[in-house]
């Protein structure tokens, strides 16, 4: 039996997002996957029109179970949180398995190109900065890398320019940065590795689609990698290979609103990693 990673993300009722896209990644990489759903969505957001549900009492009612079970996890993935105090719920849960010494990867997920998504507020910047203090990994995108950083006053440049130190400065150890530019405006993944204490970036090369879950489903494969014993670099540079493989392979896709259908990905994703 493999290592117990806990999820903390959405659900949507159709797409391949959150925790849809992470579970069928992380299971055909031999990890067993509890899920804790933050938000239950319709379906993806791409779409223009959905449903959503907070989750956050019975997210509270489930770690009373589960701690009453003495459920454990080596561990825990966040993702998309619905409000500040579910901030503070997660946090807290956090706290409790890092006095035990286990692996925490968050991906604070807010917006991006610019601007924070549809339906988060900007109360969420100042609640989602807390959650640096407790990541092992710290996996934010260029925009919500700057708009936390900004909100503690610690910006440096734009979004399309982030830096590492300002998100070091809340508390992260390892730091990846997944959309950024190049002086000459090639994206770049940019990252910090706390264990070999090194910075890097990793080039890439854009892909000509757009698909939902894409952030999601590379958090998956890189914490599936650095629990494997793979050094922050090599993880990250598996994961994006593993992601431009699949997009290539579903850009002609009638329904990109979907997602990556990643149970059909499994020899792309085996290629990659």
């Amino acid at each position: 039996m493999g290592k117990k990673i806990l999820l903390i993300s959405d659900i949507p009722g159709y797409g391949k997002v959150g925790a849809m896209a992470m579970i069928p990644a992380l299971s055909f990489m031999g990890y067993r996957c509890y899920n804790l759903p933050t938000l239950l969505v319709s379906n993806t957001l791409d779409y223009g029109d959905f449903a959503m549900m907070d989750t956050t009492d019975y997210m509270e009612k489930t770690i009373e179970v589960w701690d009453r079970l003495d459920f454990d996890f080596d561990c825990i993935c966040t993702g998309l949180l619905s409000s500040p105090r579910q901030v503070d719920l997660v946090l807290n849960y956090i706290k409790k398995w890092k006095k035990k010494g286990r692996t925490v990867l968050v991906d604070p997920v807010m917006g991006d190109h610019g601007s924070l998504y549809h339906g988060v507020g900007q109360e969420m910047v100042a609640a989602m900065t807390k959650m640096a203090q407790v990541a092992d990994y710290f996996i934010p995108n260029g925009t919500e890398s700057h708009l936390m950083t900004q909100e503690a006053g610690l910006a440096e440049g734009d979004w399309t320019h982030p830096s590492i130190d300002p998100l070091r400065q809340l508390g992260a150890k390892s730091v990846l940065i997944t959309s950024g530019l190049q002086d000459q405006d090639d994206p770049v993944i940019r990252g910090y590795d706390a264990k070999e204490d090194r910075y890097f970036d990793l080039a890439y090369t854009r892909v000509p689609v757009s698909f939902p879950g894409t952030g999601d489903l590379f958090s998956a494969i890189l914490i599936g990698l650095v629990l494997q014993g793979h050094c922050l670099e090599d993880a990250a540079k598996k994961a994006s290979k593993a992601i431009h493989a699949m997009m290539e392979s579903y850009q002609k896709t009638s329904d990109p609103f979907h997602g990556i259908p990643i149970e059909q990905c499994s020899d792309l994703l085996l290629k990659s990693i």
